[in-house]
């Protein structure tokens, strides 16, 4: 069967750091479309004139016509990051679902092209190869250099040339740019310090101009040395980007999934400064089976071979080990590789960033340091993607589930108010799904309220899916009472959150940080993730619900009430006697009474022929213990003198008693502990100081004089000057701020009236914060922050952005007209809740 590969549209060429351009490929096997519908996995493998570089995985959810055969290979940046300007050529490996595996084209490859951009760098991508493959190009480079520099003749002497113009320097200009556009032959002029003469019409660029030799500077400081090396291991599944994980002392063996090994040298210098040098390494394809050859004869045993183990650094060669070394030994010189081998020391080359023209990537440190950017404001660019990063001065991970029955989703009643609706599970857990608006699954305030501390960072995260293959989902945060719409009363530090899920979306984790300032005295309501789509052909599906104490969600887990015995119930159903089997072989014992005779009564005398035995040992009889015997269940008196070995014990506190001769005399210093006792000299516990009440208030009060005294929340009123009183809703509308630690905590709500009847009701400003605030928030580029969510009551969900501007006004995205006018809504409900930072 022959397989085919083409390109759908004829596009086989991308600009070099273009990554917007897609490779529209189909796969046709005898001329007819190949079937993807049970495609397990599709790798698009790249290699060029030098041999294979990289493979690229393709998203079977982006193949959107199995049956066609066609599919689309994005150019996203990691290849960019991998391939530089240069002719490609592809395959596309098919795994289908019964382990069988299609390789297109069938007949040689099929090619792209990466063309220059003007800012582009020359070069090529080679493939990786092995210290041992370097080490003999460059040896063979080197001979052939020297052999060339011998076996060159000189030639015969010239004729005498004509003689030529003078050089007279005119004058120094800034720049290239500036110098005139026409000169006498021989003119020179300096720009910077290079020299520019006019030459046949044109300036020519004859280098810099150096002058005599100076006086010998002062000497300079002591330069900077290599105080130790660190080396350590970690895999990836990159290539390109430098894993962020655990780094381990020692080698870690490549997986599947992550089949890349990383090396990562730090070099400690003797200014307390680092240096980190990375390599990475792929174990390559498997080859194809190879024909069995003959058998050889039997080799002498060769030695036993070695790693290479980095023992340290030296600052110069010459301070090299020169006994004790084994096979494989290495050590820095500065930034060179010396590796002992074959009884003598090899310099294998500067072990450094540049790595271009060995690796499959341009630059790996550099591209490393551009590829991660501190944004300033708490958060990174990580691929030209904004992310929050872990903090491990500020964000913990907690773990533990606070809520129950979130795998079963079957009790409404106690701490989750909806069960599970359809058979289908995700990972094993119950799934509720919705396709109304306002619909998810809701927390109980009243079960959670009590389990949650104020001013803590907790984490609420939920599995959901988007299955409307037409419609997108917007996904929302909420926690007032469903049914009345009057919120909890709760008043938080952080909230809020909202997504949107792409039809078809598939599964995928959310989460969002919650901390509470105050609880109210009565919490009412319910707090969810919550549906905010009217969907008609799909639903929004939630599973896996967890709400933990940290900054960082984690995997979902149930909480520890809702876990069982597992080695209780491993027994098959069939290896347990049921009550009627047990009943029915009850009828078929065969029981034979015992003589009654002889067996012990519980009540009544009993005489026994012997004397009774426990354990083989005899019991012993009232009349056998001595009359003056002490009895510990009464009281005793003693009339003579008991002695023991050893003080007797008290059961209760495990301290032995002492003899009233062992009781210490009481001094006249001692302190009564139901009296005030004035003491004269320090208190101290364990060596340390006591701290009196007078301490400890002076040293909270010094501690806490830095801080703002505007700790209190402060209510402003709609600006009335702005939006009309008709245009909101003054029994639920209110906001609050405080600062704190030089924070600006902004908590509140806001009903938004529709007003279409009067088209000058296109106010959105709702309220007005004081510039000696604003003036002290560094706002972004846009000149405001996003404080809050307006959702509209309307028949088409809508929501828009609240937003606090850079000269203080609290506006909305859409007016009371609008709000009528354009979205047919009769009023709107938002959240404001925010925290910025002050420059104080």
């Amino acid at each position: 069967m022959s397989k085919e590969l083409a390109f759908t549209d004829d596009n086989d060429v991308v600009k070099y750091l273009d990554t917007t351009t897609a490779f529209n490929l189909a796969l046709t096997a005898d001329g007819v479309a190949f079937d993807l519908t049970n495609a397990k996995s599709i790798l698009v493998k790249i290699a060029n004139d030098d041999g294979y570089i990289m493979q690229q995985t393709i998203d079977l959810t982006t193949v959107t016509s199995p049956l066609g055969g066609t599919l689309s290979f994005p150019i996203n940046q990691d290849i960019m990051n991998t391939l530089v300007p240069d002719d490609y050529d592809i395959e596309v490996w098919v795994t289908m679902n019964d382990g069988t595996q299609a390789i297109f084209p069938s007949d040689g490859t099929l090619g792209f092209s990466i063309e220059e951009n003007l800012m582009s760098d020359t070069g090529e991508v080679i493939p990786v190869i092995t210290l041992n493959d370097f080490k003999q190009q460059f040896d063979d480079l080197s001979s052939q250099m020297e052999n060339a520099v011998h076996n060159v003749q000189k030639g015969d002497k010239g004729d005498k040339g004509d003689t030529g113009t003078g050089l007279e320097i005119k004058d120094k200009v800034s720049s290239v740019s500036n110098l005139p556009s026409t000169a006498n032959e021989g003119d020179g002029y300096l720009v910077g310090e290079e020299l520019y003469v006019w030459v046949n019409g044109a300036w020519k660029d004859c280098g810099p101009l150096q002058g005599p030799k100076g006086d010998q500077g002062i000497q300079g400081n002591t330069g900077t040395g290599v105080s130790s090396t660190t080396i350590q291991y970690q895999i990836s599944n990159s290539a390109t980007t430098a894993p962020t994980g655990t780094w381990s002392n020692n080698i870690v063996a490549t997986t599947t999934t992550n089949p890349y090994l990383w090396m990562k040298a730090t070099l400690n210098y003797t200014d307390d400064t680092t240096k980190d040098f990375y390599l990475v390494s792929q174990k390559g394809d498997k080859g194809d089976t190879g024909a069995t050859g003959a058998t050889g004869p039997i080799g002498p045993q060769g030695p036993v071979g070695a790693g290479l183990v980095v023992k340290g650094t030296v600052n110069d060669a010459s301070q090299l080990p020169t006994t004790g070394n084994q096979e494989g030994y290495c050590y820095f010189v500065g930034t060179d590789l010396y590796v002992w081998d074959a009884g003598t020391w090899k310099n294998c080359g500067s072990v450094s960033p540049d790595l271009s023209k060995y690796v499959t990537v341009t630059d790996l440190n550099n591209g490393l340091s551009t590829k991660v950017t501190d944004n300033k404001d708490g958060t990174e660019q990580l691929n030209g993607v904004k992310v929050q990063p872990f903090n491990k001065l500020s964000d913990t991970i907690g773990g533990r589930n606070l809520l129950i029955n979130t795998a079963q989703l079957n009790d409404w009643k106690v701490c989750l108010d909806e069960t599970s609706n359809i058979s289908d599970t995700y990972l094993g857990l119950n799934i509720y799904q919705t396709n109304a608006h306002y619909g998810g699954e809701r927390i109980f305030w009243s079960y959670l309220a009590p389990k949650l501390k104020a001013n803590t960072n907790y984490v609420m995260s939920e599995y959901v899916r988007n299955t409307s293959p037409t419609t997108s989902a917007n996904i929302g945060m909420f926690e007032n009472d469903a049914n009345t719409g009057n919120p909890s009363g709760i008043v938080y530090n952080k909230y809020g959150f909202s997504k949107t899920l792409p039809p078809n979306s598939g599964w995928t984790r959310i989460s969002v940080i919650i901390n509470i300032a105050s609880f109210p005295t009565n919490t009412i309501g319910k707090l969810r993730f919550e549906n905010c789509t009217n969907l008609t052909d799909g639903y929004v599906q939630f599973a896996g619900l967890k709400f933990e104490q940290g900054s960082v969600a984690t995997d979902w887990t149930p909480a520890p009430e809702d876990k069982v015995n597992v080695s209780d119930m491993r027994k098959p159903a069939n290896d347990v006697a049921g009550i009627e089997e047990v009943n029915a072989k009850q009828d078929k014992l065969t029981i034979t009474p015992a003589d009654d005779s002889k067996v012990a009564h519980l009540s009544g005398a009993n005489n026994f022929d012997t004397v009774p035995t426990v354990k083989n040992n005899p019991l012993l009889l009232a009349s056998s213990f001595p009359s003056d015997l002490a009895r510990t269940g009464s009281d005793q008196e003693f009339t003579g003198k008991n002695t023991f070995d050893t003080a007797p014990i008290d059961k209760t506190t495990g301290h032995p008693y002492i003899t009233k001769d062992s009781v210490p005399a009481v001094p006249d210093t001692l302190a009564d502990t139901t009296k005030d006792a004035n003491f004269t000299g320090k208190l101290q516990k364990s060596g340390i100081d006591a701290a009196t009440t007078t301490d400890v208030n002076n040293t909270i009060n010094t501690a806490v004089s830095p801080l703002n005294t505007n700790t209190n929340w402060t209510s402003l009123n709609v600006d009335s000057s702005q939006t009309e009183n008709s245009d909101w809703e003054p029994s639920t509308t209110n906001l609050q701020y405080r600062i704190y630690n030089s924070t600006l905590y902004l908590t509140g709500q806001y009903i938004m009236l529709g007003n279409g009847g009067n088209s000058s009701h296109n106010s959105t400003t709702l309220f007005q914060l004081s510039s000696d605030i604003t003036s002290k928030i560094s706002f972004p580029s846009t000149n405001k922050f996003p404080i809050g969510i307006l959702q509209a009551l309307a028949q088409q969900a809508s929501m828009f952005m609240i937003s606090l501007t850079s000269d203080g006004k609290i506006t909305c995205v859409t007016n009371p007209y609008d709000l009528n006018v354009t979205y047919g809504a009769s009023m709107a409900g938002g959240f404001i809740n925010a925290a910025i930072p002050l420059n104080l």
